[in-house]
C-alpha cells in the first residue's frame, strides 16, 4: 500500500498557509527513491474525512503510486484546510501560490526534480497554469474537461448567462467553504443527508484540536461570490468581469507562457461536456506546444457516454478506469528519470452515431469542405436558395433542452441524454432536409447565418442542429447560443471557425424592432456521421428553460426569419465520402 507523506502545511510568500498532502510510492521513502510527482491544485476539497465514500481518494492515490509517482493535493487558498481567501477563479495569486508549491515539491528529498499536473474541471484549469510558469521542473500537464475561455465556453456562451450552473456552483463552493452543508441545500434533512456524503475537509496533521481549521474558515468568509458578480453581468468587459479578472485569469491569455516551451500537454474534452472541445480545438491550434489533444463523447470528467444516436447513456468507451491508466502511464513516461518521449502535435477524436476514433495532425481534419443549406419559408432545408419568403415564430419561453444536457453534466458529472427531441422542437422554429441518399459526416463547426427581425429590443438565438429518422426520431446534434446585442464580430483571441463576438459593452448594439438584420453565429464543434435516409433539421428557439437566464422574455416577442438567395443559411462542414 502506498504510505501517506502527511497533510503538511506550505506556507506563501504572505505567510498564508496552503494544506498540502503528499503521497509517496511503496517504500520509495524508506529506500531514499527520487521519484517525479503529480501535482493536483483544486477548489474543492483535496481529501475528505469522516465521508461516506472516499473512493475518489484512495483511487487516485493508488493510481499514480503504483505507476511509481508520488501525488501532491493541493487546497487552493481561500478553500479547503488552506487559509487566506479566495478572490476569483484561477487568480494571478493562485498562480503565484502554484508556482512556490512546484518549488516546495522539488526542494524535497525524494523528488526527482519533475513535476506534472492533471485535474478535472477547475483542477484541469489549475493544471494548465502550471504550464505557463515556465519553469524548468513542470514537465507535463494534463487539463481534462477544462474552460479554455472559461466565459465564452461555459458560464456565458454567446453572452447569455448559463443561469443554472453558475447558481449552483457557488453554493456549492460556498458550502465547501464554510464547510456548511446548509448552504447549498433547502432543508436540515438534505444538509444532514449532504454532510453524511461529503464529509469535512482534511485538516493538517498538526491540528489536533481544530484550531487551524477554524481559522480557516473564518478566513474564507471573504471568499468572492461568483454568483453575485456574475448575475449582473451583461458585457465581457463589465466591472463585474474585471473584478473576476477575466479575460487575464482565462488560460488562453496565459499561452504566452507555454508558447515554444517543451512542457508537454495533453488536453481532454468532450463534444457534450459544454464548449469543452471547443476549447481543447482552440488550444490545439493556437498553442506553440507539444499536445496530444483528446476529444470524446462523454459527460463531464469522462464517465459516461453522452453518444446522442444512443437509446440510453452508458458506460463510457473507453471506461473511465482506462482513460485514467491511460493518463498515468502519459505522464510516467514524461517525470520518470528516463528521457521523456517526445510528444508529436496529434488530436484524437471520436466520430458519434460510429464510434470510430480518429487521429489527425491538423484542424479541420484534411477533406473537410463547407456545404450550404438554405432555410426556406416552408419549414425546409435546401441545397439552393429558395423563393423569397419568411418564417415567423412566436418565441416560447418554455422551449428547453431538459435536466440532462451538456451544460448540466458540469454539475456533478452527471450523464448526458437530450432523448428524443421530436416534443421539444414543437416549441421551436424548424427546418428539416430530405432524407439522405448516404451516410453523411459532419466534423467541425457550424456556422448559421440569420437574416432576421424581432418585435423586441434583444433576445437570445438558441440553435439546434438536429439529426431525424425515417420513423421521426429526433436526435440532438449540437448548438449555439447568442445574445442578440452581443450579435457584433471582432477579431478572436485564439484560433476559431466562423464568427467570434467580443460581447464587450463597446461593441453592443440593440436590436431594431421590425428591422431585419444580419445575425451569424458558431455553433459547438462535433463530429457526428448521420444514417442514410435520416434528414438533418436547423431548430431555433428563443429560450432554453431550466439552463440560461432569459432574455427580453417579460413581454411576448415574435422572430420574422427571412429567406431568399440573401436570406438565412447554414454552412455544416462535410467530410469526404471514403
Amino acid at each position: 500500500m502506498p504510505v501517506s507523506g502527511s497533510a503538511v502545511p506550505v506556507v506563501m510568500r504572505d505567510g498564508t498557509a496552503l494544506a498540502v498532502d503528499v503521497w509517496l510510492p511503496e517504500g520509495a521513502e524508506a529506500a531514499g527513491r527520487r521519484v517525479g510527482t503529480v501535482l493536483r491544485a483544486t477548489r474543492y476539497w483535496r481529501a475528505a474525512v469522516d465521508a461516506a465514500d472516499d473512493s475518489a481518494t484512495s483511487g487516485e492515490v493508488a493510481l499514480f503510486t503504483g505507476f511509481g509517482l508520488a501525488l501532491v493535493t493541493v487546497d487552493v487558498r481561500g478553500t479547503g484546510a488552506s487559509r487566506g481567501r479566495w478572490d476569483g477563479p484561477w487568480s494571478d495569486t493562485e498562480l503565484a501560490d502554484l508556482a512556490e508549491v512546484v518549488d516546495w515539491v522539488v526542494a524535497q528529498p525524494w523528488s526527482n526534480g519533475r513535476v506534472g499536473a492533471h485535474g478535472v474541471s477547475y483542477d484541469g484549469n489549475t493544471a494548465e497554469m502550471l504550464a505557463s510558469l515556465g519553469s524548468p521542473h513542470v514537465r507535463a500537464v494534463s487539463p481534462r474537461f477544462a474552460d479554455y475561455d472559461p466565459w465564452a465556453h461555459l458560464s456565458f456562451p454567446g453572452g447569455v448567462l448559463l443561469e443554472d450552473f453558475v447558481a449552483r456552483w457557488t453554493a456549492e463552493t460556498r458550502a465547501l467553504d464554510l464547510d456548511d452543508p446548509a448552504v447549498a441545500v433547502s432543508s436540515a434533512e438534505e444538509a444532514a443527508e449532504l454532510r453524511e456524503w461529503i464529509g469535512h475537509p482534511r485538516p493538517l496533521d498538526d491540528d489536533v484540536d481544530g484550531r487551524m481549521m477554524r481559522a480557516a474558515l473564518r478566513d474564507h468568509l471573504g471568499n468572492v461570490d461568483l454568483w453575485d458578480a456574475a448575475s449582473r453581468l451583461v458585457d465581457y468587459d463589465d466591472e463585474a468581469s474585471q473584478r473576476l479578472g477575466y479575460p487575464g485569469s482565462a488560460p488562453f491569455a496565459r499561452r504566452g507562457g507555454v508558447d515554444g516551451t517543451t512542457v508537454a500537454m495533453r488536453p481532454v474534452g468532450s463534444w457534450y461536456d459544454a464548449g469543452t472541445a471547443a476549447g481543447v480545438l482552440a488550444r490545439f491550434r493556437s498553442t506553440a506546444a507539444p499536445q496530444y489533444a483528446v476529444i470524446g463523447a462523454w459527460s463531464h470528467g469522462g464517465g459516461f457516454d453522452a453518444d446522442p444516436f444512443l437509446d440510453e447513456p452508458g458506460e463510457a468507451r473507453p471506461p473511465l478506469d482506462q482513460q485514467r491508466i491511460d493518463l498515468a502511464a502519459w505522464l510516467a513516461e514524461r517525470l520518470g528519470e528516463d528521457d521523456a518521449p517526445t510528444t508529436t502535435p496529434t488530436l484524437t477524436y471520436v466520430t458519434v452515431g460510429s464510434g470510430a476514433w480518429r487521429t489527425t495532425t491538423q484542424w479541420p481534419p484534411p477533406g473537410v469542405t463547407a456545404h450550404r443549406l438554405h432555410l426556406a419559408a416552408d419549414g425546409a432545408l435546401l441545397a439552393g436558395p429558395p423563393a423569397l419568403g419568411a418564417t415567423a415564430y412566436d418565441v416560447d419561453p418554455a422551449a428547453s433542452t431538459g435536466p440532462s444536457n451538456r451544460w448540466h453534466t458540469q454539475a456533478g458529472q452527471a450523464p448526458v441524454h437530450y432523448g428524443d427531441r421530436a416534443q421539444a422542437d414543437t416549441a421551436c422554429a424548424t427546418w428539416t432536409g430530405e432524407p439522405l441518399a448516404a451516410p453523411l459526416t459532419v466534423t467541425g463547426t457550424p456556422v448559421l447565418h440569420l437574416v432576421m427581425s424581432t418585435t423586441a429590443a434583444d433576445g437570445a438565438v438558441h440553435a439546434y442542429l438536429e439529426a431525424v429518422s425515417p420513423e421521426g426520431r429526433v436526435v440532438y446534434l449540437t448548438e449555439g447560443v447568442l445574445r442578440l446585442r452581443h450579435r457584433a464580430t471582432g477579431p478572436a483571441p485564439y484560433v476559431v471557425d466562423g464568427p467570434y463576438h467580443p460581447c464587450t459593452g463597446s461593441l453592443a448594439q440593440p436590436m431594431h424592432p421590425g428591422a431585419a438584420e444580419p445575425v451569424e453565429l458558431a455553433l459547438l464543434p462535433l463530429s457526428a456521421q448521420v444514417p442514410a435516409g435520416w434528414s438533418l433539421r436547423l431548430a431555433l428557439a428563443g429560450a432554453d428553460a431550466g439552463t440560461f437566464r432569459g432574455v427580453a422574455l417579460d413581454e411576448p416577442a415574435t422572430w420574422t426569419v427571412h429567406h431568399g438567395e440573401n436570406g438565412s443559411w447554414l454552412d455544416l462542414p462535410i467530410e469526404a465520402q471514403p
